[in-house]
This record gives C-alpha cells, structure tokens and sequence, in this order.
C-alpha cells in the first residue's frame, strides 16, 4: 500500500509577506502549498479542485473573504475553509462560520496555533471521508 500523498492547501491572502512565512511554515509540516493574492482567484482555484483546506484571508481585493465563502457553499463546494483576519470581531467570525466557514482565527497567531487548527480540519476531513466511504456499499446495497 503506497503511502498517503500529502494534504494540499490553497493559501488565499492579499499580504505577500504572510503568503510566503505561512506557504514556508506549511511546507516544512510537509502540505503541498498553492497562493493567490485575492478573492476570485481562489473561487477560481478551488473550482479547479485538489485542494484539502483553504486558508481564507478576510480583507482582499477582488472578493472579500466572506464573499469568497458564500460562493464556494452556493456552488456545493465542501472544500473546509479556515478563515483567517487581522480584522476580525466576535461578529465576523460568527458570521463566517455561519457562512460555512470551518474554522476563523485572528491574526497574528503563533506557528504551533496555525499548525493546530489546519491538523485538526485535515484530520476531521479525513475522519468525515473514511465514514462516507464506510457507508457507501450499505446505501448502494440498500441496506435495511
């Protein structure tokens, strides 16, 4: 049995300095890093499909955030989404996660905080997709 292929994760942040410390962070834990710098690029990116977590800055060019989000969901896009701000209130927050955003953390945060938070969404990922592939042969069978 081959060994697992590392999670890919899609970086969406307007802040370059952020994009490359957390593209540099995340590589060293061994993910597959992709970056864009606003909104519909990672709407765009995402349609393309191969990503595990989106890490979703909330203010950006070209779609903000919370639009991005609302977007993927309308379009049944279950990609986990991990909202990040350094602008972010209580209200925000619940208003991402309302959206369908998985997760919402507010910058700056520490390496081990962010490294944490993307283990635990994989993980969830992971644990979710091995149940839907567990029920699958009872459904198509019909199971009673």
């Amino acid at each position: 049995m081959s060994a697992p292929r590392p999670a890919r994760i899609l970086i969406a942040d307007d802040d370059r300095a952020f994009r490359v410390s957390t593209t540099a962070l995340l590589r060293q834990d061994g993910y597959h890093v992709t970056e864009v710098r606003d909104g519909q690029a990672a709407i765009d990116a995402s349609r393309g499909g191969g990503f595990d977590l989106l890490l979703l800055d909330l203010r950006m060019p070209r779609r903000d955030g919370l639009g991005v989000v609302e977007q993927l969901r309308s379009e049944g896009e279950g990609l986990p989404i991990l909202m990040l701000s350094g602008f972010g209130t209580p209200e925000v927050a619940l208003r991402a996660l309302q959206l369908g955003a998985d997760d919402f953390l507010i910058k700056p945060f520490e390496p081990d905080v962010l490294a944490a938070h993307v283990h635990e969404i994989l993980q969830r990922r992971e644990c979710l997709r091995r149940r839907d592939n567990d029920l699958a042969p009872e459904i198509r069978g019909g199971a009673s």
